[in-house]
């Protein structure tokens, strides 16, 4: 019974330190003028990888983009740059996860 309890803690534990440390990717240089963030959320489903795609900025940017900050919550997706990106206006960006698990993801756009 010690050993089930003891089990189940330390699940708790990884599943904690896990939710609390994203993983952390960044491009380009981090400056103190944010342009904006997106969050995307996709729940998860068994034996598929949800992937999503999105363009930022939605509307016409006058700043181009000198740094992005990538904040993955679930450790378990990647990040490609179809168009545009650091220098550039606007960025088109696919997210992928792996099979079977969710998307938990921020992004954070500097100028």
């Amino acid at each position: 019974m010690k050993f089930a309890v003891f089990v189940i803690l330390a699940c708790l534990s990884v599943c904690y330190i896990n939710a609390v440390n994203p993983k952390i990717q960044t491009w380009g240089q981090i400056t103190s003028r944010t342009l904006g963030t997106k969050n995307i959320v996709i729940p998860s489903s068994p034996y598929q990888s949800k992937n999503f795609t999105f363009y930022y900025p939605e509307g016409q940017s006058t700043y181009p983009i000198y740094g992005i900050q990538h904040f993955d919550f679930t450790l378990n997706s990647t990040v490609r740059f179809l168009k545009g990106g650091i220098g550039q206006r606007n960025v088109t960006l696919f997210v992928e996860s792996q099979r079977g698990q969710p998307i938990n993801s921020t992004f954070i756009f500097y100028a």
